[in-house]
């Protein structure tokens, strides 16, 4: 509470609580004169105590009760002896006493006790206050169920009349005192904080960023020493740190007042001469005064050297396996334990057609074959399948629509608690192996019916001369058919003979084991003997040789022949409307001895040029099942003309039928005989 005085027609007047008239005294008016610019009501009190010496006592007690009453704080006058004989109102509404529990008793008396203070009884005594007054004694006061208090007690020696007294002004300090607890608990709290913390923490001061704070943990990444406070950062502390421009960012942080993240930011420090590279996440945060200024920046960082760099290691490792992964022609994925692929190699790209983006935009099966699609949702929603790993064949989508056979596995990766991470798969083409398969199967049935039918056909002829022998009958043996059925036989035995003969040298072949017995002669002598024994079991057909050249050969003669035998057999086997068949007999651009075999049969269709000379296969369509044969015989011709380094191909159209070329080194006739 404040109060002021003023003289108004030599009247001393105290204006407080709305401008209540406290005293008039014209004499006291007269002797001092009193101003409104005292420091405090206290001081203004001590002023009118002191004023009011030698007055008449009891006239001048009225007037000293009329201006304590009236001052906010709690006062009380005690005699040499302690005894009060006086106490404001102030005083009886803080402590909740009456003036009959106050006046005329013993400061020690008071309440239930609670002012039986030794140590403060003792300071009060008289001659101890005139020699130092009491200033600032804290007592906690026991208020009962209301709580404590603490109270501030400051004590002064005051002459009344011809008495010397005590006068008491005790201030209620107890949210004084919590919330300097408080405040002290949180500058506390504040220091331990920064000064404890294992993060990097700085306070830095104004635009210049003078370093105000900094934590064990900063001075020692700083590496500078504890000489760093007071001192500006970039100029003097870090000045390396300008060159890898964080003075701008600093800057910007005060100007604009927005904070600043940072992950993993390598930063050079130097110490002890040395720039040493450092890993960070920290964050600048403005910091601002009482009235909302900006008047720093915060720091709070952490250093992430070995993680950023463990980092570093994993994305390298991540580069190389990406690298390696494009490397491998086998299609490699990782995806998500329910299937959603997160990674495609470069080898699905180039299979598929597709960017990285469009095959992580779409869900992976839609590549597989619709009928396959049932094996992976069956394990991908059975969860009792995901204890094994994933192995499957499938039909996979290419970039040219076809459907083409992989096998695909996956494994699973797991935490060390056993919970599935991630997958990675790969898928390996195995559509040749399939084909292969395909046509071993078919090779097989294949076999099964060409060694059937001239064995069956064999067997049907002796039974029938078995049965006429064992008739018992007189027979005349001109009236037999035994010509025609040994001719019969003869011809399905020799069948027999080419179809085991083929599947021997195909095991030759696939063993390396094919041997050849080479000399030099004439392959217009070869053509001429093969097409005589060809027009003896093929009467129907016409074979026609050309000789354009007359030439020889270094080779063996056997293989050789057994090469034109079967292009002259094809071609007739293949041309059931139109038997003529042309030899020719020439030299090539390249000099080459050329042999072909023309036919005006089914012919064959482009696609298939190339595959006709492979292992087991067999030209599909209409009229697949119409040709007997293995699918071996043009396989092991182009073996046989390859290893005496020549060359075989075809040309063809379908329904223009074929030409077979199979083309010789001409030998000068000065090789020797040789295996």
């Amino acid at each position: 509470m404040k109060l002021f005085f003023k003289i108004v027609d030599g009247y001393l007047y105290g204006i407080a609580n709305g401008g209540k008239k406290l005293m008039e005294d014209k004499e006291l008016a007269k002797s001092r004169e009193y101003k409104n610019d005292l420091n405090s009501p206290k001081d203004m009190e001590n002023q009118v105590i002191t004023d009011l010496r030698g007055k008449d006592w009891e006239r001048d007690n009225s007037l000293l009760s009329s201006i304590l009453n009236n001052i906010g704080g709690a006062f009380i006058l005690l005699d040499q002896d302690l005894n009060i004989i006086l106490a404001n109102k102030a005083f009886y509404n803080n402590f909740q006493l009456s003036e009959k529990e106050t006046i005329n008793k013993y400061l020690d008396q008071l309440g239930n006790g609670q002012w039986n203070i030794p140590h403060l009884l003792t300071q009060l005594q008289i001659s101890n206050i005139e020699k130092d007054p009491m200033r600032d004694f804290e007592i906690t006061y026991d208020m009962g169920n209301s709580g404590s208090q603490t109270l501030c007690i400051d004590a002064k020696v005051i002459n009344a009349g011809k008495e010397k007294c005590i006068l008491l002004e005790i201030e209620d300090i107890t949210e004084k005192v919590r919330a300097d607890k408080d405040l002290k608990e949180s500058i506390h709290r504040f220091n331990e904080f920064i000064y404890s913390s294992p993060s990097l923490i700085a306070i830095l001061g104004g635009r210049d960023l003078i370093v105000q704070v900094a934590n064990e943990s900063m001075i020692e990444t700083w590496g500078k020493g504890t000489g760093v406070i007071g001192k500006p950062l970039i100029r003097e502390v870090l000045p390396e740190m300008a060159e890898q421009g964080m003075e701008d960012i600093f800057h910007e942080v005060y100007d604009t007042g927005l904070p600043f993240h940072a992950h993993e930011m390598p930063l050079y420090h130097s110490r002890n001469g040395k720039l040493e590279l450092g890993y960070f996440d920290f964050i600048y945060q403005p910091q601002r005064n009482m009235k909302g200024e900006i008047d720093g920046v915060a720091v709070i960082a952490t250093e992430v050297t070995e993680k950023a760099e463990l980092h570093q290691k994993i994305k390298e490792d991540e580069r190389k396996f990406r690298q390696l992964a494009d490397l491998i022609p086998d299609k490699i994925s990782t995806g998500t334990p329910d299937g959603n692929v997160t990674y495609y190699n470069q080898s699905w790209l180039d299979y598929t057609g597709l960017t990285a983006e469009d095959l992580l935009g779409r869900w992976w099966t839609t590549l597989v074959h619709p009928e396959d699609i049932l094996k992976v949702e069956e394990y991908f929603l059975d969860p009792n399948e995901h204890k094994s790993d994933f192995d499957k064949e499938l039909r996979l989508l290419n970039k040219n629509g076809e459907y083409r056979w992989h096998l695909t596995r996956a494994v699973h990766i797991k935490d060390n608690y056993g919970n599935l991470k991630f997958w990675v798969g790969a898928s390996t083409e195995i559509h040749k192996f399939k084909e292969e398969e395909k046509r071993k199967e078919d090779f097989l049935k294949m076999v099964s019916h060409e060694l059937k039918t001239p064995v069956t056909s064999i067997k049907g002829y002796i039974q029938l001369l078995m049965s006429i022998v064992d008739s018992g009958k007189n027979l005349d043996l001109n009236s037999l058919p035994l010509k025609s059925s040994l001719k019969r036989i003869d011809s399905q035995i020799s069948r027999l003979t080419r179809l085991i003969s083929e599947m021997l040298d195909l095991t030759r072949v696939e063993e390396a084991r094919l041997e050849l017995q080479k000399e030099n002669f004439y392959i217009n002598d070869l053509v001429e003997e093969c097409v005589n024994d060809l027009e003896y079991s093929f009467t129907s057909s016409k074979i026609t040789i050309v000789e354009n050249e007359r030439f020889q050969v270094y080779g063996d003669r056997d293989r050789l022949g057994q090469v034109l035998i079967n292009s002259i057999t094809n071609a007739i086997k293949y041309s059931p409307d139109n038997k003529n068949i042309e030899v020719r007999i020439y030299q090539d651009k390249e000099g080459m001895g050329s042999v072909s075999i023309k036919d005006r049969g089914i012919g064959i269709a482009k696609k298939d040029h190339k595959k006709i000379f492979e292992r087991f296969y067999r030209v599909s369509g209409q009229m697949e099942d119409t040709y007997s044969g293995f699918g071996i015989g043009l396989f092991l011709a182009k073996e046989i003309i390859e290893r005496h380094n020549g060359l075989i191909r075809v040309n063809s159209k379908i329904g223009e039928g074929s030409e077979f070329i199979f083309s010789l080194p001409v030998s000068s006739g000065n090789n020797v005989n040789s295996h």
